[in-house]
């Protein structure tokens, strides 16, 4: 259950493998422990029913031969009727337990080949755009025929940074959510200059979700490939002595921070940040987002919906966006 609610973080930062080899270990310890169980409780009915069954056909024969015999009166025979009755219930049993057993193995056969096959995505493409820079142009998006995003066109250079701020319900995060793919306009483009793709975008949110391990592991989502860059990152957290921890135990704060460390632990061209120091004291926000920008050396892209004046020294560019549509764009280093 974990993992299926931390779906959307291993789908995001394409750690599909590592957890799919964890999953595939556990699940053929379950496999191999319920097999043996069923087998066993299948088997158990079986006999259980297959004794019924046979104590009641012993006195049906017994009793048959004392009637011939004039050994018993015709008041038993209703009796032995009765005894006959009986035998179906347990002959039931024995015939769903049966189908149990023969079933069993053919229904786990199945659920292995069903977990062992590569999830394929159907979501759109983005074109490849002319210049270099991510381009959205004249987006539609209405879940539900609710508008979100109206015609709304935006381009964003590489290697820049970008804040868009906005009330909330103004679509703000659903312009992240685009530019990733997690979602896909009913109409208009989204281009993507070449030699950058939606896998090479990273998304940190606002949730405070960690899978049940180590503060380390929910960074690296168990790619040791770059693991020596987890002390650092650590310390510049202001996490260090907690890479070791059960994530679950940590604070607010220290989940949140563990979400934006990770997105600077895996490579990417561009970052998306959506409303990251939400969950952050000032001290440790200002922290962070000095870590963030003194790291990073891609196209940022952040929404908040607050932000302090102090901040906006590092971005290059405050977009505005109401009701779904670009309102306003500022220079911020004019």
């Amino acid at each position: 259950m974990n993992i299926i609610n931390g779906h959307h973080i291993i789908k995001n930062y394409q750690a599909e493998n590592h957890f799919q080899n964890r999953f595939f270990h556990a699940n053929a310890v379950f496999l191999k422990r319920y097999g043996r169980y069923s087998r066993i409780d299948a088997s158990a009915n079986v006999l259980s029913g297959l004794t019924f069954y046979l104590a009641g056909l012993l006195i049906l024969i017994v009793g048959s031969m004392r009637v011939t015999a004039g050994l018993i009166t015709v008041g038993t025979i209703a009796g032995v009727l009765q005894i006959s009755d009986q035998l179906i219930v347990p002959m039931q049993m024995i015939s769903e337990n049966l189908k149990s057993i023969l079933g069993t193995r053919h229904v786990l056969r199945n659920f292995d080949d069903f977990i062992h096959r590569r999830g394929r995505q159907s979501h759109a493409e983005p074109e490849a755009a002319a210049v270099p820079a991510i381009q959205l142009r004249h987006i539609v998006y209405s879940p539900d025929d609710q508008p979100v995003i109206q015609d709304l066109s935006v381009t964003f250079a590489l290697g820049k940074h970008y804040l868009i701020m906005g009330e909330s319900g103004s679509g703000k995060s659903t312009v992240l959510n685009l530019l990733k793919g997690n979602i896909v306009p009913d109409s208009g483009t989204i281009a993507l200059p070449a030699g950058v793709t939606q896998q090479d975008i990273n998304v940190v949110d606002d949730s405070l979700f960690v899978f049940e391990t180590s503060a380390q592991n929910n960074i690296t989502l168990y790619d040791g490939a770059r693991s020596t860059k987890v002390p650092q990152l650590l310390a510049a957290g202001n996490l260090p002595a907690l890479g070791e921890r059960p994530a679950a135990t940590l604070s607010d704060g220290q989940k949140q921070r563990l979400a934006i460390l990770r997105g600077l632990y895996f490579p990417s061209k561009v970052l998306l940040l959506d409303e990251v120091t939400s969950a952050l004291d000032l001290a440790n926000r200002e922290r962070i987002e000095q870590l963030i920008f003194d790291h990073y050396q891609g196209t940022i892209i952040s929404v908040m919906h607050h932000v302090d004046e102090g901040a906006l020294k590092h971005y290059d560019t405050r977009i505005t966006i109401a009701a779904g549509r670009v309102t306003g764009v500022e220079d911020l280093h004019c």
